[in-house]
């Protein structure tokens, strides 16, 4: 007799803000470094779909002046990541589990954090953050889906476009931009 089984193919999706990342880095970098009223105001009418994800991630930059990436570096040592998500990257990796990192959040701050935990090799979506010439912050928005207000990275597309039929995904993630 012959095994017809098909083999499975196991893949994770992982949220990075809050979820990796003990803390939402983003949410904290606004707070922070920009106008923290205006930041909790902007963030209120994107959770009650005044506004779409896109226009709270070009409003929420607006509110930051003279950004300093010392000054930054500075406040990402203090950020702390799921002790138990280094165990788990090891187990995926163990297993030929294929993980993936989705983000409504910026390039600018995941990027540095993984780098520190030596987890730069991971697949990462993010929106990506950029610099005018007078220094202000820019996001830009590579991975939207016109049809959804939620996100301005859409995290369905890419667990879509990563999986075949015959694949078992798991998506980690409970926040407001990871509904879809």
């Amino acid at each position: 007799m012959t095994d017809n089984k098909i083999k499975r193919t196991y893949k994770v999706f992982v949220d990075f803000d809050g979820t990796i990342a003990r803390q939402d880095v983003g949410e904290q970098m606004f707070l922070k470094f920009g106008d923290a009223d205006e930041a909790r105001q902007i963030a209120e009418r994107w959770i009650n779909n005044e506004i779409t994800s896109i226009d709270t991630s070009i409003l929420l930059c607006r509110t930051v002046k003279n950004f300093n990436h010392d000054v930054f570096n500075e406040f990402l040592v203090d950020i702390e990541i799921e002790e138990s998500f280094l165990d788990f990257v090891k187990f995926c990796e163990d297993n030929d589990i294929e993980m993936f990192v989705l983000s409504d959040g910026l390039d600018y701050y995941i990027d540095k954090l993984l780098m520190r935990e030596n987890l730069s090799h991971l697949t990462v979506y993010s929106n990506k953050l950029t610099f005018d010439k007078k220094g202000n912050l820019v996001p830009v928005f590579p991975y939207t889906d016109e049809e959804c207000n939620l996100c301005a990275n859409c995290k369905r597309n890419h667990i879509i476009n990563h999986s075949a039929d015959d694949d078992i995904t798991f998506y980690i993630g409970d926040g407001y931009s990871d509904t879809c």
